[in-house]
């Protein structure tokens, strides 16, 4: 019996070097086919106007009002909230959001936070809304005027 071609053959194929001539069945171009993307479901901040009013009974008054929406429907929002920023980022004060029907509103008193109208031009308010499911926004900066 020959043994010496068949231990060629063996010590050959134990080097566990590959040949890399041989064509794979693997596309470098290969591209991702995958088209289940995920329905939008969160709500959106499309309009924000924020003011500041000197009155008599109540002193500086800030007041905001937001146009929202949800691809269940404008009301699906149920809620949100507002933060006001300093130049540097800092959290000057924050407060809670009323919406119904597609329209967002917040309010805060210069006399309770000393945020006043004075403060317009050096404040950011970032706003988030939420809807019933639990969903929120994406925040909506608003830099006054």
């Amino acid at each position: 019996m020959r043994t010496w071609p068949i231990l060629a053959v063996l010590a050959v194929a134990c080097t566990g070097k590959e040949d890399d001539s041989a064509p794979t069945a693997e596309d470098d171009t290969a591209t991702d086919t995958d088209t289940n993307t995920q329905p939008a479901v969160n709500p959106v901040i499309l309009t924000t106007e924020v003011n500041c009013t000197k009155q008599q009974s109540a002193g500086e008054v800030w007041d905001t009002q937001s146009t929202v929406d949800d691809p269940q429907g404008a009301e699906t929002v149920n809620g949100g909230t507002f933060s006001v920023l300093n130049e540097d980022g800092g959290e000057l004060t924050a407060g809670e959001l009323a919406c119904g029907s597609g329209t967002c509103f917040g309010t805060w008193r210069e006399q309770l936070t000393g945020v006043g109208c004075s403060a317009q031009g050096e404040v950011l308010v970032r706003f988030v809304v939420t809807d019933i499911d639990g969903n929120s926004s994406e925040p909506y900066d608003y830099q006054t005027l």
